[in-house]
């Protein structure tokens, strides 16, 4: 598991470099933390912004969020968990055979492509 969240963190991080820094720090920043997962049809990247960038039309804030500097450490380790577990349970939901662990061998492997 620890190796699948690495790699999420890998896509979290690839994510942030592409996002303009402007945006970043005064809007997207909240719509990442609340429903930038990386599953969904694209890459996993592409698939956070489309799920922010969607999660935004869909709902938007009320007030314009605060104006951050960085999103901290533990946020994002908190938002990379939430995609992993919910492409485990995705795939659970679909495999009913499978374990956990069986699913996050084959998550595993399909890093390794």
């Amino acid at each position: 598991m620890r190796v699948l969240l690495h790699a999420i963190r890998g896509f979290y991080l690839r994510m942030l470099a592409r996002l303009p820094t402007g945006e970043l720090h005064t809007c997207l920043h909240e719509v990442i933390i609340k429903a930038g997962h990386c599953y969904g049809p694209m890459d996993p990247v592409s698939n956070i912004i489309l799920n922010a960038v969607w999660y935004d039309a869909a709902f938007p804030a009320a007030a314009p969020p605060p104006v951050l500097d960085m999103i901290s450490p533990r946020i994002l380790a908190r938002i990379e968990s939430r995609s992993m577990y919910g492409l485990i349970s995705f795939l659970q939901s679909r495999y009913h055979h499978l374990s956990e662990h069986e699913i996050v061998q084959c998550l595993f492997l399909c890093l390794l492509r």
